[in-house]
């Protein structure tokens, strides 16, 4: 084992040396029948040695990755071979970090070598923001007097993001037919204390949200496949915080509450695609806004740093650390089981289309502050 006093924040930093795997690898290795067996799975198939270190693996991991050979990917933990963003924060890599203290697949390795075979289901960033949701079967045995894991890995992104997809879709054109449905019957009915003319401007508007939400559905496959074509606009600043008020005030999510924007804005003009930022700054506002109590306000704001335009959204509300450590990851949600698209498409929209960057900060003495960074110009 090496010699190693690096700070950990969740599972042991140690790990074997060189040439102690080189060593496990040779064991695994044979040429023989577990080889050919371990080829004829279909699915990410890993040995990992008592230090989560990879001592063997099948081809499909190399050919995931593009690589020749498998030999670059001994020694390395699961996370560091996948390229999550989380497994080089802390020194220790892969299992070290306060990320990791919410890693489905560290627990599940973690309960393997304790002698528990786990399955479970896990989100996965990856430093250039692709989000892959994964199944994970983790598998004590011992070979000889040293335990070992055997750890499945399959990708099922696909099934995950078209479920989420098209569960929030549904759930959005429901709310919205629901609402057409009733304006019809008040204009069919002869008590209407109303006008007409109010009721139809009330279904117009509600016709129009529908067209947009199966638009913004459209949107979203395609920008989860990565075929969105990028629309420059030019535009002011402060027209798209007025905008994102437009839309947000009479939404159901603020009623009681409102969406200012603050003194200090700083108006100017623009160069990127309007639509994708406005999608990246309503789903701050919507979650700003889920987020609050009746009487609390949002607030808006936009300034210029470090030549580029920042925008932000906050309300008081404090993140508590677990749910702070998984905001970004696909399917990660406070609301419930299967959300989770909101925040995740923030940063795939922000950093991957408009070349800008999403975070945040949340503390009890200034709430959560959600920012987008983008530059001047998407074009230089």
């Amino acid at each position: 084992m090496e010699e190693n006093k690096i700070i950990t924040f969740f599972a042991p930093a140690e790990r074997a040396t060189g040439d102690v795997i080189q060593e496990e690898s040779k064991l695994f290795h044979d040429g023989g029948l577990f080889e050919n067996l371990s080829e004829a799975v279909p699915t990410i198939f890993l040995i990992l040695n008592e230090f989560r270190q990879i001592v063997f693996t099948n081809n499909r991991l190399p050919e995931l990755l593009g690589l020749k050979s498998s030999e670059c990917l001994l020694g390395k933990r699961p996370g560091e071979a996948l390229n999550c963003a989380y497994a080089t924060v802390n020194e220790g890599g892969c299992g070290t970090s306060e990320f990791c203290r919410e890693c489905v697949a560290v627990r599940a390795i973690l309960k393997a070598m304790k002698g528990i075979t786990a399955i479970e289901e896990c989100s996965l960033l990856t430093k250039n923001n692709d989000a892959i949701n994964l199944k994970v079967w983790a598998t004590p045995f011992t070979l000889g007097e040293t335990k070992y894991t055997a750890f499945a890995v399959t990708d099922i992104s696909s099934e995950k993001m078209y479920h989420n997809l098209q569960r929030t879709f549904f759930h959005d054109i429901v709310n919205v037919a629901g609402g057409i449905s009733g304006l019809v019957e008040l204009l069919s009915s002869p008590n209407t204390t109303a006008t007409r003319q109010e009721y139809m401007q009330m279904l117009q508007e509600s016709t129009k949200k529908l067209l947009a939400e199966i638009e913004t559905q459209r949107e979203m496959s395609k920008i989860s496949q990565g075929e969105f074509n990028i629309s420059l606009d030019s535009f002011s600043s402060l027209n798209l915080l007025k905008s994102l008020i437009s839309l947000y005030q009479p939404h159901e999510v603020a009623r009681g509450k409102s969406i200012i924007i603050l003194p200090s804005v700083q108006d100017t003009t623009i160069l990127t695609d309007q639509t994708l930022l406005l999608r990246v700054l309503g789903n701050m506002t919507k979650n700003a806004l889920e987020a609050s109590k009746s009487g609390d306000r949002v607030n808006l704001n936009c300034f210029e740093e470090n030549n580029e335009f920042v925008f932000s959204v906050n309300n008081k509300n404090f993140m508590p650390k677990n749910v702070q450590l998984q905001v970004f990851k696909r399917s990660f949600s406070t609301k419930g089981k299967e959300r989770g698209i909101g925040t995740y498409s923030m940063k795939l929209i922000g950093e991957n289309f408009l070349k800008g960057k999403v975070h945040f900060e949340s503390d009890e003495v200034n709430g959560t502050t959600f920012f987008i960074s983008i530059p001047k110009s998407i074009a230089n």
